[in-house]
């Protein structure tokens, strides 16, 4: 944990639930379920003040704040993941040596005794409150004149996801799963033909139509010509790829790219990926 990111920015307690608090919450959710018990946090992270005169101790054992669902769920998170370990009764940074942080605008900036210390210590990832001076990545922190050494840094689910992603921690299926919930429901997708079909040379191509779909309204989405989003056709070619269940609620497709489509169910305002089809001959054929 980042302690440093949490001075006093916030207007109150107010702000700090629907903006720190919230976010800090699905950061910590979305940990637990990849099974990452080890949260280390300095002992005295309480103490730090999310708006001056208001320490963190004070919003979170308050009883006063028990009403604020944001709150409730933040101070849960926090205690799933347990009140320790703290990492300053066992620090693996050298207490005797100065450790600082290289901005290329601000220069050097001392933080020896940190949790940004810790981590690169550590070779762990920061997490940090969001909104604060500190939300980039990485973090390129320097231990007195050896090579600088860059730290991942962490301030919102999204970014978490990229991450635990990239770090090879979470399989396909969870990261597009989590990344992308305002529109799409993956649970449906067809066996071997389904996320077993992306792979390294076209995620990117999927990753930025899911995105875009994300981003559109229905009526948007309706009339975007790179996605040409529109109903497929049922006829004695098609009929067998889909449940007379699946064809009663209007199959779907979209564009990825020239060759790639994915087809699926609207309910509810989800799209439900079925089925995708990497070289357009299903396509063809509706």
């Amino acid at each position: 944990m980042n302690e440093l990111s949490l001075d006093g920015q916030y207007a109150g307690i107010d702000d700090f639930a629907t903006t720190g608090a919230r976010e800090l919450s699905k950061v910590l959710d979305l940990l637990q379920r990849m099974g990452w018990e080890l949260f280390y946090k300095k002992s005295d992270i309480y103490n730090a003040q999310i708006a001056p005169g208001i320490p963190l101790y004070e919003v979170l054992f308050n009883k006063g704040n028990r009403r604020n669902d944001e709150l409730r769920r933040m101070k849960s998170a926090i205690a799933k993941l347990q009140n320790e370990p703290y990492w300053d009764e066992n620090p693996k940074q050298d207490l005797n040596c100065t450790y600082w942080m290289l901005n290329h605008t601000a220069g050097r900036t001392e933080l020896s005794g940190s949790g940004i210390a810790e981590g690169h210590a550590r070779d762990g990832f920061l997490i940090s409150f969001q909104p604060s001076y500190f939300n980039f990545s990485p973090i390129a922190v320097q231990k007195e004149e050896e090579d600088a050494k860059d730290v991942i840094n962490v301030w919102h689910s999204s970014h978490l996801l990229d991450v635990l992603f990239q770090m090879g921690e979470m399989p396909l299926s969870l990261y597009f799963s989590h990344k992308y919930t305002t529109r799409f429901d993956f649970c449906r997708l067809k066996k071997n033909y389904g996320f077993e079909l992306i792979n390294p040379a076209n995620f990117s191509l999927f990753d930025a139509a899911f995105k875009k779909v994300e981003s559109l309204s229905w009526t948007a989405l309706q009339t975007d010509d790179g996605l040409d989003y529109k109903e497929f056709s049922k006829n004695r070619n098609t009929r067998r790829f889909f449940s007379p269940e699946e064809w009663n609620k209007r199959i779907m497709k979209f564009r990825v790219s020239s060759e790639i489509r994915c087809f699926g169910n609207v309910e509810n305002d989800k799209f439900y990926l079925l089925r995708i089809d990497l070289d357009h001959k299903l396509s063809d054929l509706g």
